[in-house]
């Protein structure tokens, strides 16, 4: 799945350096990059779609930025997680204890 020229038609040769802008909004690379970036095979099509549908980079940029801050929530959860599990499992005793901070925590019940 190549798709490549795309900005060129729209947008021509870079100021000054003779080359093209190919492949900058349609993306010149597989859909493999584009799902190692995140989106899904679903997202891929929706950003070809507007490409192909006669939108502006921007709306495909519009849909990156919005991509890109909702990695960044994850990312910042993903934190929140680490921070509680590591905290928990720091607490937790280990061994035969009867008691166990990581069990009390997804129980509900206040640690000691």
């Amino acid at each position: 799945m190549r798709r490549s020229g795309y900005c060129r038609r729209h947008h021509g040769p870079r100021a000054g350096t003779g080359s093209t802008l190919k492949g900058t909004c349609a993306g010149s690379s597989s859909s493999g990059v584009a799902v190692s970036l995140g989106f899904t095979l679903d997202e891929i099509r929706n950003l070809l779609g507007l490409v192909e549908g006669g939108h502006a980079c921007g709306k495909v940029q519009n849909a990156a930025l919005a991509h890109l801050k909702n990695i960044r929530e994850k990312i910042a959860d993903l934190r929140r997680m680490e921070r509680m599990l590591a905290e928990t499992a720091t607490r937790c005793e280990g061994g035969t204890a009867p008691e166990c901070a990581i069990i009390d925590v997804l129980s509900g019940e206040p640690s000691e």
